[in-house]
């Protein structure tokens, strides 16, 4: 009895929040990956086709064929780059610009783009400080003279990822954008004309302007959400996600009653509760039990005793005439008040993209706007 609304005018409307702060000619990847983290690949790829991104970034070949099939003609980028010589095929026949995070994707991407008489347009990953893919700063000089032999492979830029750029302390951030400066300026020294890079997600566009280059990448800002609890920001997004139940039963427990799995919570005095339809099996961390809050008539109902799995206590004692059939928001605003994915995660002790990702993936969704 779960409800999981997803609102694309506020998703274009987190576009233009966060193009307000780029200069001009500053590209806009729009990460789709994770089936867009929980929120529909493409519906959300149809709307910000519209809105004119740059790129979209998804994971691998498989995310990039749904777009394809679903009509997207805009340009994509697999930021897992190629695992064999079919998603190299996959590459050329969809016109997809592949990373190449080491030499044996490059040999897979060559091999086929030589074989097809054809050029495949593609970005090189440094590792500048995230210890994941891509090649070290000290590796790059081999590798970018491979590319350099490889006449149909075509380097649009280098791409790397910064791996700390939600943290107060901007020191690890600067540094990692220092060393991609000294790859890019490494590249350039051998004749290369990188047209765009990236390095930037979310967090390191909102902070670091210096991070921007020729193209930023953002997936968490345009779901409405900032990247950690307590992020401090100049721009805040809309949450697009809205999760909502209704009330199943209103009760009166007498004092000392345990409430839910595991006698985790007793009344202390006589108290009225509300027994509301989700659970987590809706997407609600278990661990948000006796910690976080939900929304029933505009006020905050208090979560009371373990989460079950299709079934959650509140506290609704301070909430006058709540009855059967009331909604209640789990995730997004009703009236004023407001549960953001932000303190959903802190709740549960994890992050906003776990949180969407878990919602949107056990709910169907329905699009508005």
């Amino acid at each position: 009895m779960a409800r999981l609304e997803i609102d694309l005018k506020k998703l274009r409307d987190n576009l233009k929040r966060l193009r307000s702060i780029l200069d001009k000619g500053v590209g806009v990847m729009a990460v789709v990956k994770a089936d867009a983290y929980g929120h529909g690949i493409v519906p959300v790829s149809r709307t910000l086709e519209e809105e004119g991104v740059d790129y979209f970034g998804v994971f691998d070949v498989r995310e990039a064929t749904s777009l394809r099939e679903a009509g997207i003609r805009s340009k994509i980028c697999v930021l897992g780059g190629v695992r064999d010589r079919n998603e190299a095929e996959a590459c050329v026949h969809l016109d997809l610009s592949p990373i190449i995070a080491d030499i044996e994707m490059l040999r897979f991407i060559q091999e086929v783009s030589e074989e097809k008489q054809t050029f495949i347009n593609c970005f090189l990953k440094v590792d500048t400080g995230m210890g994941r893919l891509g090649v070290s700063l000290e590796e790059l000089p081999l590798i970018l003279s491979e590319v350099k032999k490889a006449k149909s492979v075509e380097l649009l830029g280098l791409a790397s990822h910064l791996s700390s750029a939600d943290d107060d302390d901007p020191s690890f951030t600067l540094f990692q954008i220092n060393k991609f400066n000294s790859a890019i300026g490494i590249a350039e020294d051998m004749g290369f004309k990188l047209k765009i890079n990236h390095i930037a997600n979310s967090a390191g566009t909102i902070r670091f302007k210096e991070s921007h280059f020729q193209m930023i990448r953002t997936g968490i800002f345009l779901y409405g959400a900032l990247p950690t609890y307590g992020f401090k920001s100049n721009i805040y997004p809309e949450p697009i996600m809205t999760l909502k139940g209704e009330v199943l039963q209103v009760r009166q427990l007498p004092p000392n009653t345990f409430v839910s799995y595991c006698r985790t919570y007793k009344t202390p005095c006589p108290l009225k509760v509300a027994v509301v339809s989700i659970g987590y099996s809706d997407g609600i961390p278990r661990s948000v039990s006796n910690k976080g809050y939900c929304l029933i008539r505009g006020r905050q109902a208090p979560i009371i005793g373990n989460i079950c799995m299709n079934l959650t206590i509140c506290n609704v004692e301070c909430i006058e005439e709540v009855k059967k059939g009331d909604e209640v928001i789990f995730l997004g605003r009703q009236n004023d008040a407001k549960v953001s994915p932000e303190e959903l995660a802190f709740w549960a002790g994890t992050i906003p993209y776990e949180i969407f990702c878990s919602i949107g993936s056990k709910n169907t969704r329905m699009y508005v706007g």
